[in-house]
């Protein structure tokens, strides 16, 4: 039980650990959490500037928290290793992200003829988002692993679990598709 000034005591908090990993007792991890929440979710909102984007990575967070709550070492506060977790969280948001950018980079179609110019003289850019959202799910997949992300065709059969034939289609269609949505042939 919190102290008057609203802090648990350190006896209390290992109470409350024990309770929860070993007896599984979701009431008891939401007592040990609940005083982290916030501070948790402001903490990650600062990092990401997203509050989106944020609460995801702090539920995901929550989660693995007590999924791993039995490795917690007692000897540290729990709250540091909460926040490490989050921060773990961050970071792989964060390379999820750049991996994201680079693969969307890397996936604009190259057109054979000189794009048409604005006002301004700027080349008219074209969405890879739109041209990806003409696309199946298997399409899509198949094309953002072997363009943004390097997979071999046979590395991307074992990962959509497909025939390499199939894949090798999927691929080929896909960046027809994407070619002729673009309005470059």
């Amino acid at each position: 039980m919190p102290d008057a000034s609203g802090e648990r005591s350190a006896n209390e908090e290992q109470r409350l650990i024990r309770k929860a990993a070993f007896s599984s007792d979701t009431q008891a991890f939401d007592s040990l959490v609940a005083p982290y929440v916030g501070r948790l979710r402001g903490y990650l909102r600062g990092l990401a500037g997203n509050a989106s984007d944020a609460d995801d990575m702090a539920q995901t967070a929550l989660t693995k928290a007590w999924t791993e709550l039995h490795t917690f070492d007692a000897r540290g506060r729990f709250a540091a290793w909460l926040f490490r977790i989050a921060h773990r969280e961050f970071l792989q948001s964060l390379r999820a992200r750049r991996r994201y950018a680079k693969a969307m980079s890397s996936l604009a179609v190259e057109p054979h003829t000189p794009q048409a110019t604005s006002g301004d003289g700027a080349a008219a850019q074209i969405d890879v988002n739109a041209l990806l959202a003409t696309l199946d799910e298997d399409s899509r997949a198949a094309i953002i692993l072997s363009r943004a992300m390097g997979f071999t065709h046979p590395e991307i059969a074992t990962a959509l679990d497909k025939p390499l034939g199939t894949v090798k289609s999927l691929i080929s269609r896909a960046t027809r598709q994407m070619v002729e949505a673009s309005g470059h042939d």
